[in-house]
């Protein structure tokens, strides 16, 4: 159920209401009878959801339709919600979307202690709570998909299907070994992209609530979380990420009792800014997809 007439839900200040995509349609066809592409993105509407303590911000499109989970964009910790932006506009054609920023990011603002993940995990379920959210299909990127996993295995009952993307190995690199994995990604992405995450990961950097939440990033024991989730899981890895390795994507699907791999064509470690087409498109097959749902194997 998505309560999206909630006392507690607001529009912000400022922002555009959404927009829907009614003029164009898949398989539409434009004066002269050419074929149309792709049907135009959704815009999404910005908007305030007041969870127990939570002051919490998120975008919200699409229209809910009853035979179709609602699907909630998780960012992770270098970024807020705006990366998600292009792929929930692509996924509002066909779902009720939510981005939310969780407390401590983006305009979700909050002083003192940072949240651990299982912090987190305890917001945005009071957030789910306050929209009466339940059964929904995630999409998680980097240490948002230690938080969609902690949500899955506590609260069951509010997660249907994860798809988890950006998960770093949690490894005993040096610090210079990983940034080389990251000035490797850098290259990979659009200047556009990359300048981006440079400068997010700087101000991260220079934050000491943010350096707080990268070391217990680094110790939050996913690997041990994994077989524990019960919900059909896809795991997405850019086919260029050199932070996300083959290996250890593969070591993520086959942890999970009911995981999956599939791999972004040209896409390197932030997908959702430059093939969210691509990304939506595997979304929608994987949650057209009936109840059963095989294992991930090795070279399936």
């Amino acid at each position: 159920m998505d309560a999206s007439r909630n006392n507690d839900v607001r529009p912000a200040a400022g922002d555009p209401p959404a927009r829907g995509d009614t003029a164009d349609r898949p398989g539409a066809r434009r004066a002269g009878g050419a074929e149309a592409g792709p049907p135009a993105p959704v815009e999404l509407e910005s908007i305030w959801v007041q969870a127990g303590g939570y002051r919490i911000h998120a975008w919200r499109g699409g229209e809910a339709v009853r035979s179709r989970p609602t699907v909630i964009l998780l960012h992770g910790l270098l970024d807020a919600g705006r990366y998600l932006l292009p792929l929930g506009r692509v996924l509002a054609r066909d779902y009720r979307v939510w981005i939310p920023e969780l407390p401590g990011f983006g305009r979700s603002r909050r002083f003192g202690t940072p949240l651990d993940t299982e912090e987190l995990a305890d917001a945005l379920d009071q957030w789910m709570e306050a929209l009466s959210l339940e059964k929904t299909a995630f999409f998680a990127t980097g240490h948002g998909c230690c938080v969609a996993v902690e949500l899955a295995v506590e609260k069951p009952n509010r997660v249907q299907r994860l798809v988890l993307q950006g998960l770093s190995a949690q490894t005993e690199d040096s610090g210079l070994r990983k940034l080389g994995r990251w000035v490797s990604d850098s290259v990979r992405e659009p200047s556009s992209t990359a300048m981006r995450l440079m400068l997010d990961s700087l101000q991260t950097r220079l934050r000491p609530s943010r350096r707080t939440l990268l070391r217990d990033a680094a110790m939050t024991p996913i690997d041990e979380r994994l077989p524990d989730v019960c919900q059909a899981t896809l795991v997405l890895r850019g086919a260029r990420d050199p932070v996300v390795t083959e290996a250890w994507a593969e070591e993520i699907a086959g942890l999970l009792p009911r995981g999956r791999l599939a791999v972004i064509p040209g896409a390197a470690h932030v997908p959702t800014l430059t093939h969210a087409e691509d990304i939506g498109a595997t979304i929608r097959a994987f949650l057209s997809e009936g109840g059963l749902f095989r294992r991930w194997r090795r070279g399936a």
